[in-house]
């Protein structure tokens, strides 16, 4: 591809990107190797409480006053997204802040040059758990429903409802997994083996709608016991991330298709037959050179 043509497609790319990130709910920014803000979209300026314009370029170590965002030496941010770059793979996380009494669930993927960092308030379902441990009864909030130890539905509240599409009378006495078409990320025998030991099991299920549409939910499952001690049924948490799981391919696969762009754009002018250089200042000091320019002095 011709130089202008490449350029073109990079800006065209580059603007896709943007316009993801500026329409998904969850927080995100940008960082590059020297760890300095590159982007930051509304939802995250807005969560920051300040404007991006005063933090674009700086250091994300450095004290702003980001209350609900404490992101300092030697905090669990740092120690996460250090190891991201240097391992080259997604880090995620959950973290408290205590000024801002809030809860905050963290994905970072880096690039050789970057890291994206997705982030999000985790905090009512933080207190859903919290009420879980406390008292281990049911609850009606949030996409919560209640199955018996075969999976086999007792209870299908309105939250369950809403981003399923499936009514209490559809749902009442079928088991779950043949109902939503259940997903798993391992064998449903060991996540109940793993329930049953532990008394929790949590993870990424996908579900499917009454309408057949692909719904990708955080679960947290809890184990609830009779009065005698002994299992009686699981409760089950929601919460739908599947337009964050959707941003996030879409992210990685633009970013993909970026590389192998400038990739092109890299061979074609380090075998160009003509002396290309490029500078930056007046005194034309060059910054780069493809090899037939050095081989023009």
């Amino acid at each position: 591809r011709r130089p202008r043509e490449e350029e073109g497609a990079h800006k065209q790319s580059h603007e896709k990107i943007t316009a993801i990130l500026e329409s998904i709910t969850d927080c995100f920014y940008s960082l590059d190797r020297d760890w300095r803000y590159t982007y930051i979209n509304t939802q995250a300026e807005r969560f920051f409480g300040m404007p991006k314009k005063n933090m674009l370029g700086q250091s994300v170590w450095k004290p702003f006053p980001q209350k609900l965002f404490p992101q300092t030496e030697g905090s669990e941010f740092e120690i996460q997204f250090r190891k991201a770059m240097a391992e080259q793979t997604p880090v995620a996380f959950e973290i408290f802040s205590s000024t801002g009494d809030k809860w905050l669930e963290v994905h970072a993927y880096p690039s050789p040059e970057s890291l994206s960092v997705f982030f999000r308030d985790i905090t009512p379902r933080k207190r859903v758990e919290d009420a879980l441990r406390e008292e281990r009864r049911i609850l009606d909030l949030a996409h919560v429903f209640v199955c018996d130890l075969d999976r086999r539905i007792l209870l299908w509240n309105e939250g369950a409802h809403k981003p399923s599409g499936w009514t209490k009378e559809d749902a009442v006495g079928r088991i779950a997994h043949e109902l939503l078409s259940t997903e798993f990320p391992e064998p449903f025998a060991e996540i109940k083996a793993t329930l049953l030991a532990q008394g929790h099991w949590k993870g990424e299920l996908v579900h499917q709608t009454k309408d057949g549409r692909r719904l990708v939910v955080a679960t947290q499952w809890e184990l609830h016991r009779d009065a005698d001690g002994q299992p009686a049924a699981i409760l089950e948490v929601n919460d739908d991330i599947t337009e964050r799981k959707r941003a996030e391919d879409q992210i990685q696969a633009l970013n993909a298709q970026l590389q192998r762009r400038v990739e092109e754009f890299q061979t074609l002018i380090n075998t160009a037959p003509i002396g290309i250089a490029v500078a930056t200042d007046p005194d034309c000091n060059c910054i780069w050179a493809n090899p037939v320019f050095f081989r023009m002095f």
